[in-house]
């Protein structure tokens, strides 16, 4: 009997569905949370666009028609959509260990409420997870009443054993300043002054949650007073740095050689600084803090003024290890800055609100980001900071290079930078060779760009 030939879209079909399974699904099902927790798999729900502001930086605000269509953005289908979801996640056991709700500003109000009580719901249905993580502007503490909607849903979580964490998404006192604007803005709104950062500490305090700063080339030269300001408000609320904050580099295409040395200057700083306020001039401590424990050097816990280690890891981000769903249509896409049409994996197929199956839509992109490996992007394989970079935003190198897959290149001149600084800053405090005791592999990272000509001829500007 002759096999019956697959047409081309059928093929694609096939080859995304082995991609997601190999790469991400395959990993969740049928795992218990601890397998997970040590993979750190889980799948981003992508709400929507809208948002109560419009930050000057912001990709949402420049593109956000483009990556979520308006005519897709209805409240009443997104949230059908979500139902759809989570009955196909149950029907197949794909219980991941952690969800993340990607969303312009929705909490506190009606809508954010409904996707809260739609995941209880299903909680009581069968879905499972560990934690659902939330990144937020969180501006719901402008108002006493959102407040308190947001703490109820967070205490009602907790009593389902799913720990509902807020990632405090600000870049503090003086960055956030000039940055942003409200819509919709009440008359009682505290806005980014210190009563609003007195109540967000004391919220994040109360329930053990954390803050993700990022620090980009706006405003750099502030980051000295600013990052003071941060540690000082760790202080007065007893929290501790390395569990509660994650800063990270703004990887836009707007690093010029003038910002990345202020940035080189306030690493410089910051280093000084916390030896002598947290480790009173004992910088074999400052180096057990960085390097000692493996958690702190893991790319998973990224910490600005430590050397990571990727390996041969194709991205530094999360997005290799992530089903990312735009809830408006439920495509598929490497992630929630990178949503455009042309670039979406697939999508699930919704037929009488039930997914029978997937249809591929950009198969290729999907084997370049969730199996590739270095050697799949050659300006990152053959360069000698591969190993320690987090290497670019797709997201970003698509909107300056109009390819996803393209480096920008003031982004590659400020982490060669940083890590040439580092090797310098290192010997300079005399606790290079100290590393090499306490781990040998980030040592070795540090030799090869040693001894790499970038730094050579860097080390003579020095």
């Amino acid at each position: 009997m002759e096999k019956m030939k697959l047409s081309f879209q059928q093929e694609n079909d096939i080859l995304l569905n082995y991609i997601l399974d190999t790469s991400i699904l395959d990993k969740i099902k049928n795992k218990s949370f601890e397998e997970q927790k040590e993979l750190q798999f889980y799948i981003e729900l992508n709400i929507t666009s809208v948002c109560n502001q419009k930050c000057d930086y912001c990709y949402l605000v420049k593109y956000g028609n483009e990556l979520y269509p308006p005519e897709i953005r209805g409240e009443e289908n997104i949230l059908n959509n979500i139902r759809v979801f989570f009955d196909y996640l149950i029907e197949n056991q794909i219980f991941p260990y952690r969800f993340d709700l990607f969303s312009g500003e929705i909490w506190g109000m009606e809508f954010g409420n409904k996707v809260f009580d739609i995941i209880l719901e299903y909680l009581d249905k069968g879905l499972k997870c560990n934690f659902i993580m939330v990144p937020s502007n969180m501006s719901f503490l402008t108002n006493d009443k959102t407040t308190e909607v947001v703490q109820k849903y967070i205490d009602i979580f907790r009593m389902k054993d799913v720990d509902l964490r807020f990632s405090a998404s600000f870049d503090g006192k003086y960055i956030d300043s000039d940055s942003r604007s409200y819509r919709n803005e009440s008359k009682n709104s505290l806005k980014h002054n210190d009563a609003f950062y007195d109540k967000l500490f004391l919220f994040c305090k109360k329930n053990n949650f954390g803050f993700h700063p990022m620090v980009g080339a706006y405003k750099i030269e502030e980051w000295k007073k600013n990052i003071v300001w941060f540690y000082d408000m760790f202080e007065k609320y007893y929290m501790t740095e390395e569990y509660v904050v994650m800063f990270l580099e703004v990887r836009n295409d707007y690093w010029t050689k003038e910002k990345i040395d202020s940035y080189i200057d306030f690493l410089d700083f910051l280093i000084d600084y916390k030896i002598k306020r947290y480790f009173n001039g004992n910088v074999e401590r400052f180096m057990d803090n960085l390097y000692s424990d493996t958690f702190n050097s893991s790319p998973k816990n990224y910490n600005i003024l430590a050397v990571p280690y990727f390996g041969k890891s194709y991205l530094g981000c999360t997005i290799y290890r992530s089903l990312i769903v735009r809830m408006g249509d439920l495509a598929i896409g490497p992630c929630h800055r990178l949503h455009y049409n042309k670039f979406i994996y697939g999508h699930f197929i919704k037929e009488n609100n039930k997914i029978v199956g997937i249809e591929a839509n950009n198969v290729q992109l999907a084997n370049r980001v969730l199996l590739g490996t270095l050697n799949s992007h050659p300006k990152c394989s053959g360069c000698n900071y591969s190993t320690v970079c987090m290497k670019g935003c797709l997201g970003s190198q698509y909107e300056n290079n109009n390819d996803p897959l393209v480096p920008c290149k003031t982004v590659c001149d400020l982490f060669k930078t940083k890590f040439n600084f580092f090797v310098y800053k290192y010997q300079k405090l005399g606790c290079y060779d100290y590393i090499k005791k306490i781990n040998p592999t980030v040592f070795d990272q540090l030799e090869k760009i040693r001894n790499g000509s970038e730094y050579k001829e860097w080390i003579k500007s020095m």
